[in-house]
């Protein structure tokens, strides 16, 4: 699903991060709906289901907090404010305020279980493709005697040669499309080559990119958009602490106690 359509319904508000709404990953839009139904396109819908709900949660939040604020009265003077609003110039009710905090806590809970939600599906997503590039990067015949013998044999090549040759001839052999070779290496230990794990590495994300280069570039993409919808989610709580008004009890009900408790 290339486009939710919950997306169009989100007002661009001023007052949210725009790392929040669903457009904000529009960048890898077109590498991971590629598939169709596949496993990028659901890691995009999940992604953007997620920022939509983070999103219109906020929104929601901010037009209650607007609504129960009141003009101050004649005589009553703005008062310092948090460093976002220096100056608060109006007043809150404290049961109004007591009441969105009770309904602000129930959304920030059905919404924090959505967004876990969408992030496993994410997770799942960049598992199935994992598992697609490792089963292109396998020799499909590797249980056969011959054909692991001759694997055998690669490995033993590769790491009879100069340190500082092992991996051009690797290069040259992913340059050549030279999957035998490719997958003798990465069937096993890179040690048994003569690879360190950094040079083993660097071999796996290169066969990776040429060998399946669409899931490759797929699952980067689906973890691009899962640290983004972490980020998201900081951002999220960050400005929901902002938004929750204090809710502090009004000079009547501060004298009533006194009056019963001295």
């Amino acid at each position: 699903m290339a486009n939710d359509s919950t997306t169009a319904e989100l007002q661009i508000r001023g007052d949210i991060s725009p790392s929040l709404h669903p457009e904000s990953i529009a960048g890898h839009r077109d590498v991971l709906t590629g598939d169709g139904a596949g496993p990028g396109s659901l890691a995009y819908t999940n992604a953007t289901r997620a920022l939509h709900g983070l999103y219109k949660s906020l929104s929601d939040l901010s037009e209650a907090t607007y609504a129960i604020r009141e003009p101050l009265q004649p005589g009553e003077k703005p008062r310092a404010g948090p460093p976002d609003m220096p100056i608060v110039n109006f007043k809150i009710d404290p049961q109004k305020a007591a009441a969105l905090v009770t309904a602000a806590t129930q959304r920030l809970t059905s919404t924090a279980a959505t967004l876990a939600k969408h992030r496993d599906e994410i997770e799942k997503s960049i598992a199935a493709l994992d598992s697609r590039v490792e089963a292109t990067l396998s020799n499909p015949r590797r249980n056969e005697a011959s054909v692991s013998q001759a694997a055998s044999e690669i490995r033993a090549h590769v790491k009879s040669l100069p340190p500082g040759e092992r991996m051009a001839f690797l290069n040259a052999a992913l340059d050549a499309s030279d999957h035998e070779i490719t997958a003798a290496v990465l069937s096993t230990s890179p040690f048994v080559s003569g690879l360190d794990r950094a040079q083993f590495a660097t071999l796996r994300q290169l066969a990776s990119a040429h060998f399946a280069p669409k899931e490759f570039a797929q699952a980067n993409a689906a973890r691009g958009i899962l640290q983004h919808l972490d980020n998201a989610a900081t951002v999220f709580g960050q400005r929901y602490q902002s938004l929750i008004p204090k809710a502090t009890e009004s000079s009547s009900a501060k004298a009533i106690k006194r009056a019963a408790n001295g």
